[in-house]
């Protein structure tokens, strides 16, 4: 994420430009909106700075919130904080690969950011209503983390989750022990490290919590 005051001008009005449709800032870079009783859409607004603008990368996804509060439980040195990570996300580019627009740069004009800022949320949007609808079914979002899981970065910790809630957590138990296995294997000490501590916090929690926690 780039800093400093140009970026982050650019950043707040594209994030107002998104509370104006309907969504809510939790953190300066994501904004999230509600789909249902447990996903909120999410997009990240990562920004590359340059010397005479600025170009936003957006990425669309969900924040399921029982994934992400069961994840900060069992992991290291993570307080679970609302829209400040995606369960799963993609980016624009690849969401909308039908779409003409692909860039969104923004010069240092102020009238033309808020102009540009209006115009990119309609199109971001627009691609990631049917996007966090898609992903809204858990049995989509399992499709789509497994797809994943080999990168580490807590995804073999929130299909796990998932897992538990399809299949039953005996399951993802055996799951999160085989891929450990495959990490290990691969000379990934810490992220096979990470999915083991992952493993022994998530076995203290019981199967009835966490079906629970997916019918808020």
């Amino acid at each position: 994420m780039s800093n400093g005051p140009f970026p982050a001008l650019v950043r707040d009005i594209c994030r107002e430009a998104f509370v104006a449709r309907g969504y809510e800032r939790p953190t300066k870079d994501k904004i999230v909106v509600n789909i249902n009783k447990i996903s909120l859409g999410w997009i990240g607004l990562n920004a590359g700075s340059f010397k005479e603008f600025v170009q936003i990368y957006p990425f669309i996804g969900v924040h399921c919130i029982p994934v992400e509060k069961i994840l900060a439980e069992c992991m290291q040195n993570i307080r679970y904080s609302k829209g400040r990570f995606a369960t799963f996300a993609k980016s624009f580019i690849e969401i909308a690969k039908n779409n003409n627009t692909t860039e969104f740069i923004f010069s240092k004009d102020k009238d033309e950011i808020l102009i540009k800022g209006k115009s990119m949320s309609e199109t971001v949007d627009e691609a990631a209503r049917p996007y966090f609808e898609y992903l809204s079914d858990i049995d989509n979002l399992i499709t789509s983390v497994e797809k994943r899981q080999s990168q580490g970065g807590g995804m073999p910790q929130r299909l796990a989750i998932l897992y538990a809630v399809r299949y039953g957590k005996a399951n993802a138990e055996k799951y999160l022990e085989a891929i450990e296995g495959k990490f290990a294997e691969r000379g990934h000490a810490a992220i096979a490290g990470s999915i083991n501590y992952f493993a022994r916090k998530f076995s203290l929690i019981g199967q009835e919590k966490i079906k629970k926690s997916f019918l808020m």
